[in-house]
């Protein structure tokens, strides 16, 4: 089992929902889920930039609290769930816990 922090998470969802596309109900149903994430995150003023750095992305999760935020983090458990069910099922997507939560697997 792989721990991740919320913010690589999302960070994975974000990268998993630009790469979306075994098939077209895989790709459809990622592409929804990827469509809430990126919803979630405008709402919160954490919408990544087009072009910008894996640091930069990370910067500007963060500074928004994207990682503290309980509907963000399960939005993008849910994108990687469905881009990679396998990963998923081998908890490849466990998030440590935020402030002094014990971790949880991503929803």
């Amino acid at each position: 089992m792989v721990r991740m922090d919320p913010i690589s998470l999302i960070v994975a969802a974000l990268a998993a929902g630009a790469t979306a596309g075994l098939t077209d109900a895989t790709s459809e149903a990622v592409g929804n889920a990827s469509g809430r994430l990126t919803a979630l995150l405008k709402a919160k003023g954490a919408e990544p930039a087009p072009g910008a750095s894996e640091e930069e992305t990370r910067r500007r999760l963060a500074d928004a609290g994207a990682g503290e935020d309980e509907a963000v983090v399960a939005a993008a458990g849910r994108v990687l769930r469905l881009a990679d069910p396998e990963g998923h099922r081998h908890g490849r997507y466990t998030v440590t816990g935020t402030r002094d939560t014990p971790g949880a697997p991503a929803p």
